[in-house]
């Protein structure tokens, strides 16, 4: 076994058409009916890169729950090992492209509803050959049970020193970025990697009292050394903050956050990490490419960046190791659905 994830997999509804049904009998309208979960997306991924993982989830019995857990287990991915079956909803989002947003509908799900203590973290990491724990803050927010089995999660993989990649991934309509934070900040010293989006860069650093420059305060922008300064002088801070943990890791932390700019159809992805010994940016070899799909590019970034270190190990290798990512999440997009279906050898040919 190479990884663990634990979150929620979920029902995606996408439109193939302008139509929404209305004025048509029973509303009517032609959907994309796919699943989606950033913790899945990664195990998939690294899935079809040889590297088969397991998913920790709760799922209802039956046919929707069997769809959402075939999606993974016919990908590679171990979906029974740490798999519960209890509860009655799916949890589902509909991408609505005229709103550029996104609706769930997780609240009353099986996920959102799981039990304190459900699963058996040390027991499962002990008997299984873990190599590297991913995780989200989407998780924590789902619901109260949900935060405490994902803080045990962490603990048990720091414990038996797995090294654990997390996204923070907020979620506006989850909760704030004050509560995700205050879950979150306790174990970054426990983080190998600490992954922010753009919006999350942000938001983060005005929480933590780090001015962001003004022209970085809207759009991606062009790529300028300004946003290397900004996101080495958050990673100082949050060292600082976690400085009781220092002794236990801290300084290993990396921070990384990832930019597009859209240009009509066109993409241009790169990514920015930092760790102690600087800033990696892979501005210079950035990737050009064609989105099919908005989804599943943050997840295959942070698959990309795993795969790396299990092939080279930990130590080094920052931005060979964010071009990976960058390669792996423009492929991821272009096909439609979350779940990525790149292969080794597609991988491959990006070098």
């Amino acid at each position: 076994m190479t990884s663990l994830g634990f979150g929620e997999a979920m029902l995606r509804f996408s439109p193939l058409t302008e139509s929404d049904g209305r004025g048509n009998p029973s509303a009517a309208a032609p959907y994309l009916r796919a699943v989606g979960g950033d913790e899945l997306n990664v195990q998939v991924c690294l899935s079809r890169l040889g590297r088969p993982g397991c998913l920790a989830s709760v799922l209802p019995p039956g046919p929707l729950g069997d769809v959402v857990a075939n999606s993974g287990g016919d990908a590679g991915v171990d979906v029974t090992s740490m798999m519960l079956r209890e509860g009655a909803d799916v949890g589902t989002f509909t991408v609505q492209p005229e709103l550029r947003t996104v609706f769930y509908q997780r609240s009353q799900s099986a996920f959102a509803q799981q039990r304190e203590g459900a699963f058996e973290w040390d027991a499962y990491l002990a008997g299984h050959e873990t190599t590297f724990l991913h995780c989200t803050g989407i998780t924590p927010m789902c619901s109260a049970a949900a935060a405490v089995n994902w803080t045990a999660h962490i603990e048990a993989a720091a414990k038996a020193g797995v090294p654990i990649i997390c996204d923070l991934n907020h979620r506006p309509q989850l909760g704030t970025l004050e509560k995700l934070w205050a879950l979150t900040e306790p174990h970054v010293h426990n983080f190998e990697m600490l992954v922010l989006s753009l919006a999350s860069l942000r938001g983060l650093a005005a929480l933590l009292g780090v001015a962001v420059p003004e022209e970085l305060q809207t759009g991606a922008a062009e790529d300028t050394p300004a946003w290397e300064e900004l996101l080495a002088a958050l990673y100082t801070t949050i060292l600082e903050r976690t400085a009781a943990g220092a002794a236990e890791g801290a300084s290993a932390l990396r921070l990384a956050c990832c930019f597009k700019i859209r240009t009509g159809a066109s993409q241009r992805r790169w990514s920015i990490v930092v760790d102690a010994a600087g800033a990696h940016s892979t501005a210079v070899a950035a990737v050009l490419h064609e989105p099919k799909d908005e989804c599943g590019g943050g997840s295959a970034w942070c698959a990309g960046v795993m795969d790396y270190f299990m092939e080279n190990g930990l130590h080094g290798g920052c931005g060979e190791a964010a071009s990976r990512g960058d390669n792996l999440a423009a492929l991821c997009q272009e096909t439609a659905g979350d779940h990525s279906i790149v292969t080794r050898a597609e991988l491959e040919a990006t070098k």
